[in-house]
């Protein structure tokens, strides 16, 4: 115990130790202590202090591992870029606030139901799964790296409940594409090609002239393109024939003669659409 009194009757205390790793010590005192039972009290705290700054030495904390992990999923490429980043942007907005400064050891099981039933009590399931999944894949790679024994990560069981989503009639369908081809709306083509077709706006997007055989009125939808991801394979990572109904081909026909921009492109480049803002666009002219 490095507890010293000097001439003038106060003490002075002191505690070091050594680096696990690399063997650098670490060391805090203080002075002018008025007692030899406040110096006890106060050498107690400086070896939690040491133990706790060398502690965070080799157990990262929270807010410096999760960007060690969002670069390492990043550079393996098995997740797509929008995966990547949605977990990036979820993790930070649930977890940093609270174990931002916590060691990776110290976050408990508890912690973890706290933020999906505390933090996120008015979130979805599905957004909590969501959560859930992506701090047990952080504590899975801290298990990885040697900072943990075991996922501290509980198993909780979300409802999920498969909701009916309204859809359009045939009636409303027909009234949409009618009322943007009178009104020349700039959407009318993708609209159309849509409706036909049953293509997702990634696919839409991603569509090219050879892609399409107008001859044997046939598309062929092999790959999507996503806002952080650019063009990849399709949603379901199968490619599929579609057929071209009779009253689709004027439509690209007109397309194709009319080409000002990319050639290679089936559809329009459209600013809202490049800022994958097509939904709102939609709901408002449908309302409209």
């Amino acid at each position: 115990m490095a507890i010293n009194k000097s001439p003038n009757g106060t003490y002075k205390v002191s505690y070091s130790k050594r680096h696990p790793v690399t063997r650098v010590p670490v060391s805090r005192q203080r002075k002018g202590i008025n007692s030899r039972a406040e110096a006890k009290r106060i050498y107690a705290d400086l070896v939690v202090l040491v133990n706790d700054i060398l502690k965070k030495q080799v157990i990262p904390i929270w807010s410096v591992f999760l960007d060690e992990y969002i670069i390492h999923i990043d550079q393996l490429n098995e997740l797509t870029k929008g995966t990547v980043y949605k977990r990036d942007k979820v993790l930070k907005k649930f977890t940093l606030k609270d174990w931002g400064h916590k060691c990776i050891d110290e976050i408990t099981a508890q912690d973890i139901r706290d933020i999906i039933y505390l933090k996120m009590s008015e979130a979805s399931e599905q957004h909590k799964k969501f959560v859930i999944k992506s701090i047990k894949a952080v504590m899975e790679y801290a298990v990885e790296k040697g900072f943990l024994d075991r996922n501290p990560t509980p198993k909780i069981k979300f409802k999920i409940k498969d909701k009916i989503k309204a859809v359009l009639n045939e009636k409303q369908i027909l009234t949409l594409l009618r009322r943007a081809q009178e009104l020349s709306f700039e959407w009318y083509p993708q609209y159309a090609v849509a409706v036909f077709t049953g293509m997702r706006s990634g696919e839409l997007y991603a569509l090219t002239w050879e892609q399409v055989d107008l001859e044997n009125r046939q598309i062929r939808v092999d790959r999507a393109w996503a806002l952080k991801d650019g063009v990849k394979s399709t949603k379901s990572g199968h490619d599929r024939i579609t057929m071209i109904p009779e009253p689709l081909m004027p439509v690209l026909r007109e397309l194709q003669l009319n080409n000002s921009g990319d050639p290679r492109l089936v559809l329009p480049r459209l600013k809202r659409w490049d800022q994958g803002g097509q939904s709102k666009i939609l709901r408002s002219f449908l309302e409209s």
